[in-house]
């Protein structure tokens, strides 16, 4: 499996972050293949500057706080959990 092991112990697929401009949030980023080549979209929706830096790890900066559920769902069904617990 791709992906790294978190402190929790689970492995979870790697995910790209980035620091929107336009309000100050950390986003989830969509993989390279499944966006537009001249911009950058969250999983959110939320459209991003393409010449924005992207970062393995989420970056200082309040998180989007739907890009974070986002994120807490597909790592919990990655390992069988039940995300609304």
């Amino acid at each position: 499996m791709n992906g790294r092991l978190t402190a929790a112990g689970l492995v979870i697929r790697s995910a790209r972050w980035a620091l929107s401009k336009r309000d100050f949030c950390v986003h989830l980023l969509l993989p390279v293949g499944e966006r537009p080549v001249d911009v950058v979209v969250a999983r959110c929706g939320h459209e991003i500057a393409a010449e924005a830096h992207e970062y393995d790890q989420p970056p200082p900066g309040p998180p989007c706080e739907r890009c974070r559920l986002i994120f807490l769902a597909d790592t919990a069904a990655a390992h069988g959990a039940d995300p609304s617990r």
